[in-house]
């Protein structure tokens, strides 16, 4: 579900990029397509790679602690989220 949500949010974010950039109107329509290709499978793979650790991290909270469906949600948005924006 991650990687289908990021790979629409990245053509969507492609496609409007191509249109404004004045490097990219130059461009073979070839050269935009593969633009648009590389940012919908960067978004595709940082979406699918969150969600998948997000129910990850979700249902081990679940099997070993069980803190209930709200504390399980809230507590893995936390730590995916800050695993997000840690820099390593």
């Amino acid at each position: 579900i991650g990687a289908i949500t990021g790979s629409v949010f990245g053509f969507m974010d492609s496609m409007r990029l191509a249109g404004q950039s004045e490097v990219l109107k130059n461009a073979s329509n070839m050269a935009k397509g593969k633009y648009m290709m590389e940012g919908t499978t960067r978004s595709a793979t940082l979406f699918g790679v969150f969600f998948s650790g997000f129910h990850v991290v979700k249902y081990g909270l679940r099997v070993t602690v069980d803190p209930g469906d709200y504390s399980e949600i809230g507590l893995a948005g936390a730590i995916s989220l800050g695993a997000l924006m840690s820099k390593p």
